[in-house]
């Protein structure tokens, strides 16, 4: 960012070793970096890393072939470690310059200082899996979810030609397990995902990993496998003695001014507007006057 603009904005300052290939470039991002060096703003040690190891932006670039659109050439927006970062940092200096003992050092403590000021805590103890709602039309057709799921496994029969006769034993079992596993939702999106690209006539894959040992998954378009052909397990993808204990998620309701509620799950992002200014919270943060714009 330009160092007008964020001098306005932040109290820190990205203190990047990036060198760039092109070398008006570099003396650009040079020429900005010394403008934040003279400033009050204080570093932090954040780096650009777009790719793990050095030698993968070549396959970075590759990618922007594919895409399009290209950025600044760079072999050095990688993952770095500390060390190489330091040794990164003192190149940018005169050999003479000591100067960037203590800048590098302010940049750690800042970072840490940031770091250790976060709270966020990942929650392991429940599942956060994505629900399906369906069509106005599926929900005239559908009591609930489930039996759209069962009718879809129907219509993947049907349209591939298979006898349910033969292949009722398999059904049942992946059923059974999806259910206790609480993955039909699940299964649903990927179908709608994988039927919306396949209607636009978009390249998808047959089927990747364990996956081709679900029969339902074949069914239902998401893979292209029949895993009864090639003897493939499902119990390899998914089986009761695998899935765990969770705790569902607290239901939380909220009644518009409409007169109209929506059902949240604890954990269900929201935008909201809280004395005038519009921010992201979960829904348990949600508090008395706050304004849903987005959910």
């Amino acid at each position: 960012m330009p160092y007008k603009e964020a001098n306005e904005l932040f109290d820190f300052y990205q203190l990047d070793s990036v060198n760039f290939l092109d070398e008006e470039k570099d003396v650009e991002f040079i020429d900005n970096l010394e403008l934040f060096l003279k400033s009050n703003m204080n570093p932090i040690s954040i780096t650009d890393s777009f790719y793990l190891e050095q030698e993968d932006y070549e396959t970075r670039e590759f990618m922007w072939t594919f895409l399009k659109k290209f950025d600044d050439r760079t072999d050095n927006q990688y993952f770095k470690c500390k060390d190489e970062y330091a040794k990164e940092l003192i190149q940018m200096f005169d050999a003479s310059d000591k100067s960037w003992v203590s800048l590098f050092k302010d940049a750690i403590k800042n970072e840490k200082e940031l770091v250790d000021g976060c709270n966020f805590i990942y929650d392991t103890d429940t599942r956060h899996l994505p629900k399906y709602e369906m069509t106005k039309e599926e929900s005239s057709k559908f009591e609930n979810n489930e039996k759209l799921f069962l009718h879809l496994i129907k219509l993947g029969l049907k349209s591939k030609g298979l006898n349910i006769n033969d292949y009722i034993g398999r059904l049942k079992e992946e059923i059974d397990v999806l259910k206790s596993a609480d993955v039909i939702d699940y299964f649903l999106s990927q179908y709608d995902v994988m039927k919306w690209a396949q209607d636009r006539n978009m390249l998808t894959g047959v089927g990747r990993g364990s996956a081709g040992g679900s029969l339902i998954a074949y069914l239902l378009g998401i893979t292209q496998i029949n895993p009864l052909d090639f003897d493939l397990l499902f119990e390899r993808f998914l089986n009761k003695g695998r899935m765990g204990k969770f705790e569902d998620r607290p239901m939380y309701e909220v009644e518009t001014n409409e007169g109209k509620t929506i059902s949240f799950q604890e954990g269900d992002l929201v935008r909201i507007i809280r004395d005038g200014r519009e921010t992201a919270i979960f829904i348990e943060d949600l508090i008395e006057n706050d304004e849903i714009v987005r959910y």
